[in-house]
């Protein structure tokens, strides 16, 4: 299912950039170009990643899913290898959503290494406050 038509961030409220709920769905591609256009602006910001769920699906349609989100992460790991500097030049941090404290633990090593920010966890409720906080402090 292409999204190329939905905004993947939510620019209303920049510098903090909420990301999209359905951001599992885009693929590389569309993730790539939708952040391209926003390093374009050349402002600072953070993102806000949402709660993730995880629906309970039939086996095949799961395979499905993991095929393409591998294919995604993949596409998005080359690009963030030529492009990670940038990025992080604009990017002061990703916040991940959690109502369960420490469940991002095992993402958060990874995330950083693959970005080159800092990946922080947050409640929802709390997260916006967080990256108010983050931008005023860089």
């Amino acid at each position: 299912m292409s999204l190329i038509n939905h905004p993947l961030y939510d620019l209303s409220t920049m510098p903090v950039v909420h990301i999209s709920a359905e951001f599992m769905r885009f693929s590389g591609a569309e993730w790539v170009q939708q952040t391209e256009r926003l390093l374009a602006k050349k402002c600072a910001f953070t993102l806000i990643y949402p709660e993730l769920h995880f629906p309970l699906e039939k086996n095949e349609a799961k395979q499905v899913e993991n095929e393409d989100a591998r294919e995604a992460r993949t596409v998005i790991a080359k690009w963030l290898r030529k492009h990670r500097d940038e990025f992080s030049t604009y990017c002061k941090a990703i916040i991940l959503c959690s109502a369960n404290k420490g469940c991002t633990d095992n993402l958060r090593q990874g995330l950083e290494r693959m970005y080159g920010v800092s990946i922080m966890e947050s409640t929802a409720e709390q997260a916006t406050q967080l990256a108010k906080e983050i931008m005023s402090a860089s």
